[in-house]
């Protein structure tokens, strides 16, 4: 019979260590919730906006479009696209296969994609550089020998072309219609 008491003794005591834990999640979740409260992020929270949460009109910040500037399709149609880009970036790559996707699919009175230089040089050392060759082509042949020259940069860059630069951009030049001599001139 002894042994029975025995074993409801030991059924019976609560061990202190397994119980640490359920103990800590519980102390735990009532700090998580005393600071929702008080710092106002509850469930009703959502109803009324914050000042961060209130959609401000930022478009005439942005410079407004010129002639000058490097453009694909008709200046005055309805829709302009403004893109800020980098040579180097991946991401302006994909993008830059998709406004040629959105230009084809359009008509060219309906659509302008205005390209604008933003090299990232901390992120993409060499984009500058490719920025600046494609200014100096677009100051000598003009507007399509810039789309050229971009339009296959970004096709050797997104198709993971690890070309040196020194030997890429001379390509892309003669490419564009621009001969060396007078770019090295420039």
């Amino acid at each position: 019979m002894q042994p029975e008491t025995q074993v409801q003794t030991k059924a019976q005591k609560i061990n202190l260590n397994d119980l640490l834990i359920p103990i800590s999640i519980v102390i735990a979740g009532i700090f998580v919730a005393v600071g929702l409260y008080l710092s106002g992020g509850g469930v009703g929270s959502a109803a009324a906006p914050t000042v961060a949460q209130v959609e401000v009109d930022n478009t005439s910040k942005i410079n407004p479009v010129t002639a000058d500037e490097h453009i694909k399709g008709n200046p005055d149609a309805l829709v302009k696209i403004v893109e800020f880009s980098d040579y180097d970036c991946p991401f302006c790559s994909r993008h830059h296969d998709v406004m040629n996707a959105i230009m084809d699919k359009y008509a060219d009175n309906e659509v302008a994609w205005v390209y604008r230089q933003f090299p990232l040089e901390q992120l993409h050392p060499n984009a500058p550089a490719v920025a600046l060759a494609s200014e100096c082509v677009a100051e000598i042949g003009g507007n399509d020998a810039f789309w050229k020259f971009t339009d296959d940069y970004f096709a050797a860059r997104g198709s993971g072309d690890v070309t040196d630069h020194a030997e890429l951009i001379p390509k892309l030049v003669t490419s564009a219609g621009v001969s060396q001599a007078s770019y090295r001139m420039f």
